[in-house]
């Protein structure tokens, strides 16, 4: 915001950057410049809004106070990852008439997307060998035990995540073209 204030010319536009940042926003790249929105500050308000807008406020301000992506480089952990993918599937299931429904689903594909394929920047798979990345599959396989059989059968994304690490296990941890053909169909 700094940095902003000081290329605007109009002294209304940096009152206002300034107010900005004296509330929390801030200005991330990712791709192009966009406002972060500080979505602990609305925590405030949790106690006078309903259930669903808790927990979507919760899950914006993890996202917003440590982006899960950013520069198309994953800025958290795998089990990270896939705890916030799990969080989006479990608000997209428990609250599907809320008016943020779609942001989440939203949210949950994106997430997916880098559960089984990682980032641009940061692949799921090796480039030269095609192999999974050790710190995923610990994660995820960690993920899985600790979630139990009747939480996985409850769950599209857990679901997926176990049938994915089996064809893994029979397929030498590689990228294969049986791999890429899963990949592809969910």
């Amino acid at each position: 915001m700094v940095l902003a204030r000081s290329k605007v010319r109009q002294a209304e536009v940096r009152i206002v950057l300034q107010d900005l940042e004296g509330m929390g926003y801030k200005l991330v790249q990712d791709e192009d410049f966009v406002p972060a929105i500080p979505y602990k500050s609305f925590k405030v308000f949790k106690p006078y809004v309903s259930k669903d807008l808790q927990s979507y406020i919760d899950l914006m301000a993890a996202e917003s106070e440590q982006p899960m992506v950013a520069g198309g480089r994953l800025q958290v952990d795998w089990y990270e990852v896939i705890e916030r993918a799990v969080q989006y599937e479990d608000f997209v299931q428990t609250y599907k008439t809320s008016n943020r429904a779609a942001a989440m689903t939203e949210a949950l594909e994106r997430a997916r997307r880098i559960v089984f394929n990682g980032t641009p920047k940061s692949p799921l798979f090796d480039q030269k060998t095609e192999a999974m990345l050790e710190q995923a599959a610990i994660a995820y396989e960690n993920t899985l035990s600790e979630a139990g059989l009747e939480r996985i059968e409850g769950s599209r994304l857990l679901t997926q995540l176990d049938e994915f690490l089996v064809l893994q296990l029979k397929n030498g941890d590689k990228k294969t073209q049986a791999v890429k053909d899963y990949l592809k169909a969910i």
